[in-house]
């Protein structure tokens, strides 16, 4: 695998007029390679494993079964029941030639009584579920005011275009990372309401105009919010099987 990585570095040059010739790129993979997102997992797994030493130890039954870290891509979440010692994983990974941003790193302290959490991030995600989707659904809102002369235009733009706008510009904002929510009946009862007064302004439905639930469903091709979080909530349970 690294053989045929360094031998596609190998083939890349770049050439510029201000160049007195082709600058050959021979260190590394090349940039947006497929495989170098592989390499960089592998190698910081490796990394990890020396941080993993210089972390608290586990003393409850809670903490042994509760995972070390939480990676995604080059983001990292340390979990522990005690204070960590940033410098000290700092240290460990400087060996590898990787490095802490300490500008970005937060310290987020879950416990009774604390709701600073639920302000925190985690890959573009707010921890807290209500207000997760209550920063979300006024984000769709946004999106769909911005294409309000799409939603105007009548017969000019069939029904179906519209539906495809709406699913790719303003849905996925509304559901986004909806996998990892655990939404109540009330909150389901709400995001579907919700989305069934946008789906009325794509189709320019408005009062005394009166549609049941189930017509405008069928009039969309769609099905209720609450339905698409629950498969997204089964195929993201299905990733972590994986």
């Amino acid at each position: 695998m690294l053989a045929y990585a360094s031998k596609r570095a190998n083939s890349l040059s770049l050439a510029s007029q201000w160049l007195p010739g082709p600058l050959k790129s021979n260190v590394g993979t090349p940039q947006g390679d497929s495989l170098s997102p592989v390499l960089f997992t592998i190698y910081l797994e490796h990394a990890l494993k020396e941080v993993r030493l210089v972390l608290p130890k586990p003393s409850t039954p809670l903490e042994k079964v509760l995972p070390r870290e939480v990676a995604y891509a080059d983001d990292v979440d340390f979990v522990a029941f005690q204070d960590i010692d940033i410098e000290e994983v700092g240290k460990v990974l400087e060996k590898y030639n990787l490095q802490v941003n300490v500008d970005k790193t937060e310290f987020t302290n879950l416990s009774r009584g604390e709701t600073n959490w639920q302000t925190t991030k985690k890959v573009s995600t707010l921890i807290a579920d209500q207000e997760d989707i209550e920063r979300l659904k006024q984000l769709s809102s946004a999106a769909l005011v911005k294409l309000k002369n799409v939603w105007l235009k009548g017969d000019k733009i069939t029904k179906n275009t519209k539906l495809k706008f709406y699913k790719a510009l303003v849905k996925s904002v509304l559901t986004y990372n909806c996998g990892t929510w655990a939404p109540t009946q009330s909150q389901d009862e709400r995001l579907n309401a919700f989305h069934r007064k946008q789906l009325k302004k794509v189709l320019n439905i408005k009062y005394p105009v009166k549609i049941t639930n189930s017509f405008l469903y069928n009039k969309c091709n769609g099905r209720p919010l609450s339905t698409f979080i629950l498969e997204s909530r089964w195929r993201i349970f299905g990733h972590i099987l994986r």
